[in-house]
Parts: structure tokens; C-alpha cells; sequence
């Protein structure tokens, strides 16, 4: 079924200034503290089995069902320990934690 109007499910940021950036398969944002990515994934029936996401000191990747989503190095580090990520209603959401500095 469609998704009402405003449908939003992870409150993914709708002003196109953010703090952030757009591909032609995901979207990402960040403050100081942590890195939000956010993909669409077309399949209604696709299962955490279907799903390899990988968290990396300085990289993330994405593999959905074999299609490479989302694959680079981050610009700072991040912790893999701290970093989640999820599928609900046809939306992958990733939160990588960042590294934080000695002291801070």
C-alpha cells in the first residue's frame, strides 16, 4: 500500500540545505557526534538475511540482495562497536557513531 502523505519514518531531515548529502542511491547527514545514512530498498520483502552492512574505523558498506548500496571511507573515524543500523517499511537506516577526540 502506498505511504500516507508526510510519511516519514526515521524523520529523515526534508531540508535540502542540511548538514549532509545526496547520491542517486542514499542520503546522509551528520553532526558532531554520530553520521546518519539513509537508503530506500524496493524490496517489501526484504529480510535482515538478505542484508550486509559493514561498519569499519574509516568505512562503511552496504550490500542489498548482491547490489552494492552504499561503499566508501568516511571522511573522519567512526566507532564499529557503536554503529547500528535497521530496515523498517522499506527504509535502511544506518547511525555510525564517530570516534570521539582524547579528552572530548
Amino acid at each position: 500500500p502506498p505511504m500516507p502523505p508526510g510519511y516519514n519514518p526515521f524523520n529523515m531531515p526534508t531540508d535540502k540545505n542540511g548538514y549532509g548529502g545526496k547520491t542517486d542511491k542514499y542520503r546522509w547527514t551528520q553532526d558532531v557526534d554520530e553520521v546518519d545514512i539513509y537508503a530506500p530498498v524496493d524490496d517489501p520483502d526484504i529480510r535482515a538475511k538478505d542484508v550486509k552492512c559493514e561498519f569499519h574505523l574509516k568505512s562503511i558498506r552496504l550490500v542489498v540482495k548482491g547490489n552494492v548500496i552504499v561503499e566508501g571511507e568516511t571522511y573522519k573515524e567512526i566507532d564499529p562497536e557503536e554503529s547500528t543500523w535497521q530496515i523498517d517499511r522499506g527504509n535502511w537506516k544506518s547511525n555510525a557513531a564517530k570516534v570521539k577526540a582524547a579528552g572530548g
